[in-house]
């Protein structure tokens, strides 16, 4: 498995963006809508899943 570099946010916050990135290694490896990359099963939504299991939807929800 690759490196991962996320963004920490502070508590309690959210990033509204048209589109996100995920990058490895210094390259674009997926970009789309959190939406549009959690469908898509990849990267992102394993990176999101893991730092997010366990907890309920509405507290981690990026889009309103």
């Amino acid at each position: 498995m690759g490196t991962l570099s996320p963004a920490p946010l502070p508590r309690g916050r959210a990033v509204r963006a048209a589109v996100s990135l995920m990058m490895e290694h210094g390259r674009i490896v997926e970009r789309g809508t959190h939406t549009g990359l959690l469908a898509a099963k990849g990267r992102y939504a394993e990176l999101y899943h893991s730092q997010f299991a366990g907890r309920g939807a509405q507290a981690v929800s990026l889009v309103g």
